[in-house]
């Protein structure tokens, strides 16, 4: 299947790098839709944290974000696909851990629950996947792209989600092996 006008999805790890990257690629003419959960106050804060601090950290995260859409909002899905099928960008960490459904395969020698609604993305669209990873900071950064992972078409979810969540995985597993000290994942 040709996925020529269907958009792409730029499948990333967790790595500060990316917000810069998205950003060169929007200064080049390239924007890119980013998938994140929503931004959520820390309830264990205190009251001036959350009343003073948290308000602007979130105002800044999102003019640093650039284009954005929040898994919790019920148009998320629509939004996406729409960007895809104009033939937009849309970037999704799949090394998060939200998704209302989840399928379980190794990950850095452990399993763990990836959210398959970026497989249904691919599946639904028909785009292609690329591994895209961003390191460094401002001051200097690099910008790579992976080859676009080969998808195999299958009729049902579940055999499409079995046939290309180890694509999905080891992309992203390789990311973190080249660069294991600027991924995010470590740190939390």
């Amino acid at each position: 299947r040709s996925s020529a006008g269907k958009g792409v999805i730029l499948l990333s790890a967790h790595y500060c790098g990316i917000r810069v990257g998205k950003r060169y690629l929007a200064a080049n003419g390239y924007p890119t839709l980013s998938v994140r959960d929503e931004f959520l106050e820390e309830k264990s804060l205190g009251r001036m944290r959350r009343r003073m601090l948290d308000p602007r950290r979130i105002e800044f995260l999102r003019s640093i974000l650039g284009e954005t859409v929040f898994v919790q909002d019920r148009d998320c899905t629509l939004k996406i696909l729409q960007r895809l099928r104009s033939g937009g960008l849309v970037n999704i960490h799949f090394d998060g851990r939200s998704g209302k459904k989840n399928a379980r395969w190794p990950f850095l020698g452990v399993s763990r629950d990836f959210a398959i609604g970026p497989l249904d993305l691919a599946r639904l669209s028909g785009c292609a996947v690329v591994p895209m990873a961003c390191t460094g900071n401002a001051a200097g950064f690099r910008l790579r792209f992976g080859p676009p992972i080969e998808i195999t078409y299958e009729s049902e979810r579940e055999e499409f989600v079995r046939a290309n969540l180890p694509g999905f995985v080891s992309a992203i597993e390789a990311q973190v092996r080249e660069y294991p000290e600027e991924w995010e994942q470590w740190m939390t």
